[in-house]
């Protein structure tokens, strides 16, 4: 971590956020501190029984308190905390610091449902659909999405998928994609698709000038019209990086890009993600971080993670993997994502905050993915993600919020109810 840059001290759901070494340090009880305990350890999130081979985390949890920040001695940071919390993520500033609601609560997938404790919905678009050609926006399915939301629910936004194609071809230079998920039919084997590389200046521009505009696109949302950087509903935004999507190797290796170098990759990197925070100042800005290597030390997930947290630009920037599950076979439990394979959010969560999306349904988790749910409970998954990364965001399928509404895993409902309550408590 970064000495001296970010402070992130949690108040309930609120956290306040300075980027100076020179402010008082409070927690959250109000009484003068400074941030202690350790970093990433061999115990924490393992339990009794270690890591498994499976790369989740078995047996009970010796865990990070979700109320405590956790952070190590070297990465204390300087804070003042205000210590009454909105819920509305719209807090704007208080004295000299600024104010961010932490992202919190359960959302659900492609779907909402008319209960109190879904906190609320995932909106999500494609920039291939949303600008067909150049400068030319069409928005309007983004309205139906939003709309889907129940009465006082929230949505969260969020854009998967590649660049269109009028971005490659403006590209000054471009590599082929090959995605190794067979599932997938985007860029599938054996051709794949051409991308811009991440760090093409003509693409970021052109992202710029899309993300301006998506930020400037009126929705109505229970009752209230405005655009959707200042709707008040609107609990987070995930948008894509140019590209490669997120901050995750899949099916390559960063550096056998063209024209690779590692501060050229981290100054595109957070430059997207600035375009993000800067259109939409008041919401919390999510990006996608697994480790990633270039065969350089530090390792380059360090310092892409330490350049993201230095930023003042990029205080509201959190963390965010979808890979959680919980399985309970023969007596063990195992947990995922362990913290050896998730350091980025396990080493962060003193300084911003983190999120984390189911890897399946434990209802209905089809063909995939059933070893890694069997016998499991989201209830568990969640609980213990709270205890090991301080995450307070859930993306959740809606099969296994109606199988606790419907009836078939009645023993989930009240511990829902519980956690609904729980997340976003002040």
């Amino acid at each position: 971590m970064v000495e001296g840059t970010r402070g992130w001290v949690r108040v309930g759901a609120t956290a306040v956020i300075v980027a100076c070494a020179a402010c008082n340090t409070q927690d959250a009880g109000g009484e003068n501190a400074t941030s202690s305990g350790s970093g990433m350890d061999d115990t924490a999130g393992t339990g009794t029984s270690g890591a498994s081979s499976e790369g989740g985390t078995t047996s009970s949890t010796d865990a990070v308190d979700p109320g405590s920040s956790g952070a190590s001695p070297e990465a204390d940071a300087s804070a003042r905390a205000s210590s009454e919390g909105s819920d509305d993520g719209r807090e704007g500033s208080s004295g000299d610091v600024d104010t961010i609601a932490i992202p919190c609560g359960i959302y659900l997938a492609g779907a909402d449902r008319p209960v109190d404790w879904v906190r609320g919905s995932l909106a999500t678009l494609h920039w291939t659909e949303v600008e067909p050609a150049p400068g030319a926006y069409d928005f309007a399915m983004l309205q139906g999405q939003v709309g889907r939301a129940q009465p006082g629910h929230r949505f969260a936004l969020r854009m998967t998928g590649r660049e269109p194609s009028h971005i490659v071809e403006g590209a000054v230079q471009t590599w082929v994609w090959i995605d190794p998920n067979e599932a997938h039919d985007e860029c599938p084997a054996p051709d794949g698709c051409e991308r811009p590389v991440p760090w093409d200046e003509p693409s970021l521009d052109r992202f710029e000038a899309f993300v301006a505009a998506l930020a400037a696109f009126s929705v109505t949302v229970d009752g209230v019209t405005a655009p959707l950087a200042a709707h008040p509903n609107l609990g987070s935004i995930m948008l894509t990086l140019p590209g490669w999507g997120r901050i995750r190797e899949i099916g390559f290796e960063i550096e056998a890009l063209p024209g690779y170098e590692r501060d050229r990759l981290i100054a595109a990197t957070t430059r997207a993600l600035r375009i993000q925070a800067e259109a939409f100042p008041e919401t919390p800005v999510i990006t996608q971080f697994f480790e990633i290597d270039d065969g350089d030390e530090p390792p380059l997930w360090v310092d892409l993670r330490d350049a993201i947290l230095a930023d003042p630009t990029l205080d509201a920037v959190g963390f965010y993997q979808e890979n959680l599950a919980h399985s309970r076979v023969d007596g063990v439990e195992t947990f995922r994502p362990v913290p050896a394979a998730a350091e980025v959010l396990f080493t962060s969560q003193a300084q911003t905050f983190t999120a984390l999306q189911a890897l399946t349904s434990w209802a209905d988790p089809g063909q995939q993915y059933t070893a890694q749910i069997e016998n499991g409970s989201p209830i568990d998954a969640i609980r213990w993600a709270w205890e090991t990364y301080g995450t307070r965001h859930f993306e959740l399928y809606a099969q296994d919020v109606d199988a606790a509404i419907d009836g078939a895993r009645p023993e989930w409902l009240p511990e829902f109810e519980a956690l609904g309550r729980e997340l976003c408590a002040p």
